[in-house]
């Protein structure tokens, strides 16, 4: 051998003490466990505290098991029972008072409501009566030409507006202390063209022609109020004097 070559061989056996790969690759290394062995850490608890998979129960542990269940021994939740409710011990009472003594609460007896009959009003009590007028002044308006005229009217008698005959059955009017309201109760009958003597005209109400009947309010003329398509009538007030001539021509 040459020099050269011992050289080399004394350099390469170097370099193989010190590769560090050489030295892990020739270490031992530890033997995975196989499938069917368990690895329990060292601080776990033993083994005997788990049930082995695949394990056979012995006879003596099936009826120690059985026993269990039907002595009513074997481990469960504990039940939850309400307490005893007793009322008495919930109601608040002032200082002072008897327990034994108790306040029997009277029913309140109810309004018994009389039966209201068909037809039947139940019509408002007033502190004050009216004040029976003889006569009332009424006003006529002719919707197509504006033109409007107040006509005095007795009880009991009656005017011509137009085509219509108002005739006027009552008036009745608050006393001085109360606030001003006049009323009338007024019939008006529509003969739909101008009467040029009112005389010939029957002196009852003829019902086919009759258009309004009820009363009218001057503090409200259009509460209760005649619907026509020319002429229209409403209540001024009442008046303590009936005119002389209470059957007038129509002035419209």
């Amino acid at each position: 051998m040459t020099a050269l070559g011992a050289g080399l061989s004394v350099f390469g056996g170097a370099m193989a003490q010190q590769d560090p790969l050489a030295d892990l690759l020739n270490s031992p290394q530890a033997t995975p466990p196989e499938d069917n062995e368990r690895v329990i850490p060292d601080n776990g608890p033993s083994s005997s505290d788990f049930p082995v998979a695949g394990r056979t129960v012995s006879q003596e542990e099936q009826d120690s098991f059985q026993e269990e269940i039907e002595e009513g021994t074997f481990p469960r939740l504990a039940p939850i029972f309400a307490p005893d409710y007793d009322p008495e011990d919930y109601i608040i009472r002032p200082e002072g008072s008897d327990d034994d003594e108790l306040t029997e609460i009277e029913p309140v007896d109810e309004a018994e409501e009389e039966p209201v009959e068909e037809g039947d009003e139940a019509e408002p009590e007033l502190d004050f009566e009216y004040m029976v007028q003889p006569a009332v002044t009424l006003r006529g308006l002719d919707k197509i030409t504006g033109r409007s005229v107040d006509m005095d009217v007795a009880v009991g008698s009656n005017a011509m507006l137009g085509g219509l005959r108002v005739t006027v059955r009552a008036c009745h009017q608050t006393p001085p202390t109360e606030p001003p309201e006049s009323i009338a109760y007024v019939e008006v009958e529509d003969y739909g063209f101008v009467i040029d003597d009112p005389e010939e005209l029957p002196e009852d109400v003829d019902m086919e022609k009759r258009v309004f009947n009820g009363w009218m309010f001057a503090s409200s003329p259009g509460l209760n109020g005649l619907e026509h398509a020319i002429y229209d009538v409403w209540v001024i007030r009442c008046i303590d004097e009936a005119p002389v001539l209470s059957d007038a021509d129509s002035e419209l």
